[in-house]
């Protein structure tokens, strides 16, 4: 049953992040999560840098659902 409650609560966080959401200034592939399983930050280049910071505060690492919503920057051509 636990099981089911956190996975409830994992597809209710990803829905939570978005492109008006509080998600960082820019996201990344891994998103940190609090206690409560609510994503506060989804700036994580890498499992590695997650986990680092959720190791002194708690929460989780979870893969951003979620693509990146910042446009590709155009090239400049040369006349």
């Amino acid at each position: 049953m636990r099981n089911i409650v956190i996975a409830a609560a994992l597809a209710a966080g990803v829905l939570l992040v978005g492109p008006g959401s509080n998600n960082g200034a820019q996201a990344g592939a891994w998103c940190q999560t609090d206690q409560d399983m609510i994503i506060v930050n989804c700036s994580y280049v890498s499992f590695e840098q997650c986990r680092a910071t959720v190791s002194g505060v708690g929460g989780m690492c979870l893969r951003n659902q979620v693509p990146d919503q910042t446009p590709a920057p155009r090239s400049r051509k040369k006349h």
